[in-house]
């Protein structure tokens, strides 16, 4: 049986990807999203050096077609 250890993010990388993330900003918070990206981070032990970039298209009507007001179906 393989063992295997799970550790806790690492708070001073934690600390140092926050940091940077709020200088590239200007100082700006962006709330969830900066908590999102620091705990993803951490999690790796740190800021991989290549980051791939990534789109995510989401959409919906949300039921609004069926009152004819939706230009598309």
């Amino acid at each position: 049986m393989m063992k295997f250890a799970i550790e806790l993010p690492r708070e001073d990388v934690r600390s140092e990807i926050k940091l940077n993330w709020r200088h590239k900003l200007g100082g700006t918070e962006l709330g969830l999203l900066e908590e999102l990206v620091t705990d993803y981070g951490a999690m790796l032990g740190g800021v991989p050096q290549r980051l791939k970039p990534v789109l995510g298209l989401m959409c919906g009507d949300h039921g609004i077609a069926k009152y004819g007001v939706s230009a598309f179906p």
